[in-house]
Parts: C-alpha cells; sequence; structure tokens
C-alpha cells in the first residue's frame, strides 16, 4: 500500500518522495489518519506550513477515534 512504501521511504530519509507518496494517498482518502501522519513526518523541518496543516487536518480527522493513528 501508499501507506507502507511512504513508511519505508521516511525510514530510509527520503522525506521529499515519502511526501509525494502520501499526497497520492491523501487524494484518493482525503481523511486517512496514517497518511495525514505520514505526510506531517515527511514535511515537519521542511515545509512547517504542510506540516501544521497535515497535523490540523489529522487532529479533525481522529477527533473521536479510540487511539492515534500509527505508521505501520
Amino acid at each position: 500500500s501508499r501507506e507502507l512504501l511512504g513508511a519505508a521511504l521516511l525510514d530510509a530519509g527520503d522525506r521529499p518522495a515519502a511526501e509525494q507518496v502520501f499526497r497520492a494517498e491523501l487524494a484518493k482518502h482525503p481523511e486517512s489518519g496514517r497518511a495525514l501522519e505520514g505526510l506531517r513526518r515527511a514535511t515537519v523541518g521542511r515545509d512547517a506550513k504542510a506540516a501544521r496543516d497535515a497535523a490540523a487536518r489529522l487532529h479533525k480527522a481522529w477527533a473521536r477515534a479510540d487511539a492515534p493513528p500509527q505508521l505501520l
């Protein structure tokens, strides 16, 4: 899945590629907690606005969840 690929790219240190993968996933599934968390992680330190936006969307999408999203 895209989420697994994005997580692997983050682990490998390729944050720009991970960002692209997570954005592609969000184009299909706009409220995906894993994709939003991945996008936040991929952009933090590189694009503060994108990281803040992803964090805000994540908070809204998971406001009533029992547990926070986890990258696989």
